[in-house]
């Protein structure tokens, strides 16, 4: 908290697309993440990495996307995280500096609302439903106005 809001420097809300980390409930901090949740990820680098502990979710760069894993294991001598979709099967081992974050929430619920309003028809239907509405409030001060000036007759 920062002077009591919230302090996102160094977070970033991200979609969750996929179902790798949705297997049920653990007993860890962060316990699952289904499919369309929004995950905060506290970006980390350098000594924050050290941080890190078996059980964590970190999320790092595979390629042109995110990926967010449990910690399952570290091998400290090689520099890696042994990382785990608690959803799949197999294992990836990934060095240290390339883990850019560790998730620290997740919010299910607005995660379903972040992915609705990505949606282009959605964003189509709320446009024309905030048009009508606009459309409708204007012809009713319209009506409103010359009622007025029929009364002031």
């Amino acid at each position: 908290m920062n002077g009591g809001s919230l302090d996102m420097e160094d977070r970033e809300l991200v979609l969750v697309v996929t179902g790798s980390m949705d297997a049920g409930d653990t007993d860890f901090e962060i316990s699952t993440i289904p499919e369309d949740s929004l995950a905060m990820v506290h970006r980390i680098s350098g000594d924050d990495l050290l941080g890190i502990s078996v059980g964590d979710v970190v999320a790092y760069d595979l390629g042109s996307i995110e990926v967010m894993h449990r910690v399952v294991d570290i091998d400290s001598d090689a520099k890696l995280f042994v990382l785990k979709g608690d959803a799949n099967v197999s294992e990836e081992a990934v060095p240290f500096d390339a883990v850019t974050g560790k998730v620290v929430g997740v919010n299910h619920a607005l995660g379903e609302v972040a992915s609705l309003a990505k949606a282009k028809s959605v964003l189509l239907i709320m446009a024309v439903a905030c048009l009508a509405v606009m459309l409708y409030s204007i012809r009713e001060v319209v009506c409103f106005y010359r009622k007025e000036e029929s009364n002031e007759r």
